[in-house]
């Protein structure tokens, strides 16, 4: 008799119920909808296991700066030209047009523009240009009447593996 009432007191405080209960979220998931023909309460069950199994962190994405003559050669096909702004100018806008060879997303990119043949001014645009693919920059480059872009190139990409 008193082994019986030993194991009675004694076992719920070695038993949890995460024994039974689920490992996952998955699992929680499962064993909660059984039964459920709610949407409502579907809702709170997805809230409650998501509580009890949060979701992984999504990874930081890693970031890089190219500079000089290597951001200059990591884009093909550049091509600097007007682009109308919202009044139909465009003796102040450029876009800068290129194709991103790489492996990595351009997410911003720095142009160095000569004005004629004065030192370089820098501008500055951010990009979302995925891996592979055609992107475009927009600039937005004041000129006089008298003034014209005698050079430019490419100075600096911000890059990520997003």
């Amino acid at each position: 008799m008193k082994w019986i009432l030993a194991t009675v007191l004694f076992f719920p405080l070695v038993c949890s119920a995460d024994w039974f209960g689920p490992k996952n979220y998955d699992d929680c998931i499962i064993q909660g909808m059984q039964g459920t023909t709610s949407n409502l309460a579907a809702q709170e069950i997805k809230k409650a296991c998501r509580s009890k199994f949060p979701a992984a962190p999504m990874p930081q994405a890693r970031s890089k700066t190219v500079s000089g003559q290597a951001a200059n050669q990591a884009l093909n096909n550049l091509r600097l030209s007007h682009a109308p702004n919202y009044f139909g100018r465009s003796d102040t806008d450029y876009k800068v047009e290129f194709h991103n060879p790489l492996n990595q997303w351009v997410t911003s990119i720095t142009i160095a523009v000569k004005i004629n043949d004065a030192e370089p001014i820098f501008y500055r645009a951010s990009a979302d240009v995925k891996p592979l693919s055609n992107g475009l920059a927009y600039f937005g480059i004041g000129l006089s009447k008298q003034s014209q872009i005698t050079a430019w190139w490419v100075h600096e990409l911000e890059i990520s593996d997003k």
